[in-house]
């Protein structure tokens, strides 16, 4: 390893040992402290080097790159406030659980507490979140040295395994710059060059199993279901089986799955049992209690609409939940068995231990009415059909190839897409940002996730959400990342029209809605992209199938804010009217 000075040689060295723990992307902000870090970034030959000059959504990139790679990417910023502009997605990375690591340079401990410019304490910035780590400032020791390869080394591999985001701070002296200085040459082969292309430390994780008596009792609270039924709530994509071991345990029980669109069960080549329109089954009078279960197997995150929350909980049935290690959802504590950390291998071990059940009369009742609903909404989906916020959902569903990956954010198009859109056998990967379900940085966690799993991607978004990332559009479009852009404009937060606020008093646009009335075609315009606007569901359709040929734009289907809620209620009513007329 060669380097100009001290200060480069730390930070190749820390950079090396990420390479080695596995982290092949960085996004690289541009700063004076974080200089060296830059170029060792720039200089390392395994690490794919991405640029964004705003720290905000440079770390929401990085955090889509986590989400659909499943390995943490690295984020390199300046001191001061820069690393504060990671929190959102830092935030959102511990909560779901996607791997990050944010790599904020800092000033040397003898120019803090004396108003240095662009100083301030940076040590554990993220608070409760995550994972912090302080180095020194450089030292040209053996001892040193190798420290740093064992710090760095043990630290980017816990954030891999345990998927939690990763602060690591990193102070650093003059000169920053390139610089020739000589180097100490006492320095050995250990602390220049680590152990040759393996991590300076390698960690492993023994394999979770289940104390037997646990998994017995869970597996006869399955077998003697007599109305079983799989809620499945948002999980990220991951190479990990976890699809076809609930679709398949699910059928070896005869369980429908109520799957939520981005439970990762709804788009799959498996996806016969899985139940679409629960949300519009259940608003049915009545029926909630028709077709309450005895048993409820739980897999996934939260359940994102309170109609089937609430089923769940007024169901009073015995809940056995399968939950991803640190991703126990269980709101009003109905969970009576709970299996921790590796859901897709206690799905295999329920499928050996009970026998194969045949379909019972209860999931055939849930495929019926399943089936009426989709046929009340036949007719709304004519191609010379006026966009709605529902059909607009649902269509882009509908399109999406094998192969090809789906980004949906938080508020309307997250449950437009839950509630309208139908079960494909197909290969579609769908993501969100469920972990505190914000609608900041989607624009470019949408990014991400299109660079890291290399599909075609489209993104499913709000006004107000493209709105609040318009600075990612424009970065990430000059990243030339290829990214189809589905913008519903509504004109405003429309969400509220939908929450009880809407009934009381007359300050519902001032203070919640906000209607911008923005022409938003100058956002595509400042990023030198493409922009359309389809007015009918035949022109929406053109426009996306032929955006997945490549490149980045953004498709705006605009909608009559002030008819959202009475387009939404005229569905519900035909579903209903479907159901209640249902045999």
């Amino acid at each position: 390893m060669t380097a100009p000075n001290s200060q480069h040689l730390w930070a190749q060295v820390l950079i090396q040992e990420l390479e080695r723990a596995g982290v092949r992307h960085a996004v690289v902000c541009p700063g004076s402290r974080s200089t060296p870090l830059a170029f060792a970034v720039a200089d390392a030959p395994g690490v794919k080097l991405w640029t964004m000059p705003d720290e905000r959504s440079a770390a929401f990139l990085a955090l889509g790159l986590g989400m659909s790679t499943e390995v943490p990417a690295a984020v390199v910023v300046t001191s001061g406030t820069a690393g504060a502009n990671c929190y959102p997605a830092f935030i959102e990375a511990h909560v779901a659980r996607v791997p990050l690591i944010i790599l904020t340079a800092d000033r040397p401990w003898e120019l803090h507490g004396f108003g240095a410019l662009q100083t301030m304490d940076q040590a554990r910035l993220f608070g409760a979140y995550g994972t912090h780590t302080g180095l020194m400032a450089p030292e040209m020791t053996n001892t040193a040295l190798v420290h740093l390869r064992a710090v760095v080394s043990r630290a980017a591999q816990d954030c891999r395994r345990q998927r939690l985001p990763c602060h690591i701070n990193v102070p650093f002296r003059e000169p920053l710059a390139p610089s020739p200085e000589p180097l100490p040459t006492t320095l050995d082969a250990l602390a220049l060059h680590g152990r040759k292309d393996a991590p300076f430390h390698h960690v492993t994780t023994a394999t979770a199993t289940w104390d037997p008596p646990a998994l017995a009792a869970a597996a006869h609270t399955l077998a003697t279901a007599q109305r079983g039924l799989v809620v499945a709530g948002p999980r990220l994509a991951r190479n990990d089986g976890y699809q076809d071991a609930i679709l398949e345990l699910a059928e070896h029980l005869g369980f429908p799955v109520l799957a939520e669109a981005t439970s990762n069960l709804r788009f799959h080549p498996r996806s016969t049992s899985v139940i679409s329109h629960a949300e519009a089954i259940l608003r049915t009078p009545g029926l909630d209690v028709a077709l309450c279960p005895d048993v409820i197997l739980r897999v996934g995150g939260p359940i994102t609409t309170r109609k089937l929350q609430a089923f769940v909980d007024g169901a009073q049935a015995a809940v056995v939940s399968l939950a991803d290690e640190g991703m126990f959802f269980d709101p009003n504590h109905t969970a009576q068995h709970v299996l921790q950390g590796n859901a897709p291998g206690a799905a295999r071990a329920f499928q050996q231990a009970i026998p194969q059940r045949k379909t019972t009369a209860y999931e055939q009742r849930w495929q019926q009415l399943d089936r009426a609903v989709a046929n009340a909404w036949v007719d709304t989906s004519r191609p010379s059909s006026t966009l709605t916020e529902p059909q607009i959902a649902a269509l882009v569903a509908s399109v999406l190839p094998a192969g090809s990956a789906l980004f949906v954010s938080s508020s309307m198009p997250i449950r437009d897409l839950d509630a309208f859109s139908h079960a494909r056998r197909v290969d579609v990967d769908v993501y969100a940002s469920r972990g505190v379900s914000g609608i900041d940085g989607i624009t470019s966690t949408a990014f991400g996730v299109a660079a890291g799993s290399g599909r075609p991607t489209v993104l499913l978004t709000g006004d107000t959400a493209f709105l609040h990332d318009v600075g990612g559009l424009v970065w990430g479009s000059r990243l030339h990342i290829p990214l189809t852009v589905v913008l519903v404009n509504n004109d405003g937060g429309r969400i509220f029209s939908f929450l009880p606020v809407a009934d009381h008093g007359k300050h519902l646009d001032r203070l919640f809605t906000m209607p911008h009335g923005a022409d938003l075609s100058h956002a595509s315009a400042l990023a030198g992209i493409a922009h359309h606007r389809p007015t009918t569901l035949a022109e929406l359709r053109r426009d996306v199938l032929a955006s997945l040929q490549g490149g980045t734009q953004v498709i705006e289907a605009r909608v009559d804010g002030a008819r959202v809620r009475a387009d939404h209620d005229d569905l519900w009513s035909r579903a209903r009217n479907a159901v209640a007329g249902c045999p």
